[in-house]
């Protein structure tokens, strides 16, 4: 390594390593804001496996599913379906029982806008793979919200 770094000249060392400096700062800012990861799909999976209590991680309190799925959202509005959706499921149970029916039915709406906006080819090709079968069997559990 020693030699790689004797290949660059004096500036260009001190220029990789201001750089280093740079992205050091934003990884230790991130780290603090815990803000790490900014990945929405991570957050969605951490928020379906929270149980619905509070609970200790390494010490510090673990983010509620509603954090989880609202840091989603944040990170990616365009593709956040799965969270409004899983979020409305999350505030309809007994776990979400201090908030309000009309939130999660907004999030129901939400979810369907993002689909309907974004997503409706992606939709319409997934419908193409479902034998019609299981299509009807799907209808009538109401999976699909209208």
């Amino acid at each position: 390594m020693k030699e790689n770094l004797d290949k660059f000249s004096i500036f260009d060392q001190e220029k990789v390593i201001a750089s280093f400096k740079i992205f050091e700062n934003e990884i230790k800012k991130d780290a603090a804001a815990n803000t790490l990861i900014k990945n929405a799909y991570h957050y969605i999976r951490k928020g379906n496996s929270r149980p619905a209590s509070s609970v200790l991680f390494f010490g510090k309190r673990a983010d509620s599913p509603i954090d989880c799925y609202n840091k989603a959202i944040n990170l990616d509005f365009r593709n956040s379906a799965h969270a409004h959706y899983n979020k409305a499921l999350y505030l309809l149970s007994n776990a979400g029982k201090s908030t309000s029916f009309n939130d999660s039915k907004y999030h129901l709406r939400v979810a369907n806008f993002l689909i309907e906006t974004y997503n409706k080819n992606n939709v319409l090709a997934l419908h193409s793979a479902i034998p019609a079968s299981e299509k009807e069997s799907l209808l009538s559990k109401k999976l699909f919200v209208a």
